[in-house]
């Protein structure tokens, strides 16, 4: 069995707090508007045309399987990711893939497209063909390139698990983080694993589809053709901020309800990052560990 040192962080700390992912509040709120060119308005505008909408997030770990299969002994991969590689095309020896430990998606902080993703929705319970809660949904989904997700073939690796933690000292004990831990088949794109393994990227972005949004603000239903007061529109990034009857202010977005998870791609050019990476391993150095890279 491994030990809790060589597990990586998102399976031997739960409820760590995200030190390095800070929300966007006060003043600095206030001036991300939406610009008249921004790859941003585009994000949100695909977001409600297809009910699709991505997170964006920094690799918090790699390793890789080949230099300490121990770090895998804890799951339950063998059972099906040989049936998986045949439909994604991928290796089915475990020894084959880079493993990163990743943030998939906060729940609560809108992301730069203006939409959150609630944690109650997250830890909702999918009827079939889902048949489990919504954060567990990412497990088995297909780990693709720059959201290349409409051909399953074209898949790098595959998200071999995940799991859902309340973020510590943070929001009041409201704010949960669903982590993944995604294998990269080192034999599927070599290229890409490689500069995964060294750092040139190590940027992540979850997708999923979602049923409907609502205001998160006052919980109105909102669409292309009928928003609340709060929300601009559906069509642009809504960061506005409004007082309270009391005086205390918050910030108009969109939640998402009904999320499908399908997919988390690699991305050259993440839009936001709610985490930071920390650690690359390297399965070349003599200890199968490099350390820290410098960012």
């Amino acid at each position: 069995m491994p030990t809790q040192q060589n597990l990586p962080k998102a399976w031997g700390t739960p409820g760590q707090a995200m030190e390095k992912s800070q929300p966007t509040q006060g003043p600095a709120a206030e001036s991300m508007q939406p610009q008249q060119v921004d790859p941003r308005d585009a994000a949100m505008q695909k977001a409600l045309d297809t009910n699709s909408v991505s997170n964006m997030a920094v690799s918090d770990e790699v390793h890789d399987v080949a230099s300490d299969p121990s770090i895998v002994s804890r799951l339950d991969w063998e059972v099906w990711l040989p049936f998986a590689a045949q439909k994604y095309k991928l290796s089915p020896r475990i020894s084959d893939y880079l493993i990163v430990s990743t943030l998939i998606c906060p729940s609560e902080i809108p992301n730069r497209n203006g939409i959150a993703f609630p944690t109650a929705e997250l830890a909702m319970f999918r009827l079939p063909p889902t048949n489990r809660l919504v954060w567990e949904a990412w497990k088995g989904c297909p780990v693709c390139l720059e959201h290349n997700n409409e051909n399953p073939e074209e898949a790098i690796g595959v998200i071999l698990d995940t799991s859902f933690q309340k973020v510590a000292g943070y929001g009041g004990g409201k704010v949960w983080k669903v982590m993944g831990l995604l294998a990269i088949d080192k034999t599927k794109n070599p290229e890409i694993a490689k500069k995964v393994l060294d750092g040139r990227i190590n940027t992540y972005s979850m997708g999923a589809l979602v049923d409907y949004f609502t205001c998160g603000y006052c919980g109105t239903e909102c669409s292309d053709k009928y928003t609340c007061a709060h929300i601009r529109s559906t069509k642009v990034v809504n960061w506005n901020k409004y007082r309270d009857f009391d005086g205390s202010t918050h910030l108009s977005f969109l939640n998402a309800h009904g999320i499908q998870p399908i997919e988390c791609s690699v991305v050259a050019d993440p839009a936001w990052a709610p985490a930071l990476s920390d650690q690359v391993f390297d399965p070349f150095s003599p200890s199968g560990r490099d350390g820290p890279l410098s960012k």
